[in-house]
């Protein structure tokens, strides 16, 4: 079982800010420059996938990873960051703060088909 995790997010004079446990985020670039929610967009699917990304430990992802991946199987961040921005970071309260912890994403799991 992984241990568990919080993800928040908030603005600073219009600046995105979002950190994991107290941390920044890494963001996986790949749809845009910025991370952001609260719309169906490309900043909350690079929310998704950075979130992802970190939750599902996959460290190695990169936008440019994404962009011309090699071989071998497909990443479970870009396999469901559509459906995650679709269902919890486009809801999130757009520039307000907010916060989920990995039990959410365990949850959310749940409801979703597996990986081929």
């Amino acid at each position: 079982m992984l241990a568990k995790k919080v993800y928040s997010g908030w603005y600073d004079q219009n600046n995105p800010h979002v950190e994991v446990d107290g941390v920044p985020l890494r963001h996986v670039n790949y749809h845009s420059n910025d991370l952001s929610w609260g719309f169906n967009g490309s900043n909350p699917a690079d929310l998704a996938l950075s979130i992802l990304a970190d939750y599902f430990g996959e460290d190695q992802i990169t936008g440019d990873w994404l962009r011309l991946p090699p071989s071998g199987p497909q990443p479970k961040c870009w396999f469901y960051h559509q459906d995650f921005k679709r269902d919890i970071t486009s809801g999130l309260p757009q520039g307000a703060p907010w916060q989920i912890d990995s039990d959410v994403i365990d949850q959310w799991l749940t409801t979703e088909p597996p990986m081929p």
